[in-house]
């Protein structure tokens, strides 16, 4: 009778004894864990090929994230001196006091004037 190798042992009984797993089983076993090893090698070994198709691009992959940085940072910079900076504010200035006509006070006695180069009144 074959053990399976993946099943719990059980308690024996106390009239039973107990049968030695043969030299097969454990051959059977050994084999599995072997085959399991070389698949998972393989596998790897795989995954391995595929990482270095992406070598020829790791100058760039490297270039990306200064790129990126120097352009957060020239951004920032740029906002900084030009956008957001607020419009100066133009002090305001008192008004200019105008320049309000004299009116010429009327003459007492109540003549008019005409003035000199006028003949018409004549």
């Amino acid at each position: 009778m074959q053990l399976n190798p993946y099943e719990s042992p059980r308690v024996p009984q106390p009239g039973q004894e107990q049968e030695l797993a043969d030299s097969n089983s454990v051959r059977q076993l050994l084999v599995e864990i072997r085959d399991g090893q070389r698949e998972l090698l393989q596998l790897q070994r795989e995954a391995l090929k595929a990482q270095g198709v992406f070598k020829r691009f790791a100058a760039v992959r490297m270039l990306v994230p200064l790129l990126i940085f120097g352009g957060v940072i020239a951004s920032s910079f740029y906002l900084q001196t030009t956008m957001i900076r607020p419009r100066p504010v133009v002090p305001p200035t008192a008004p200019m006091p105008r320049a309000v006509p004299r009116t010429t006070p009327a003459p007492r006695g109540g003549t008019v004037v005409v003035p000199s180069g006028d003949k018409a009144a004549d």
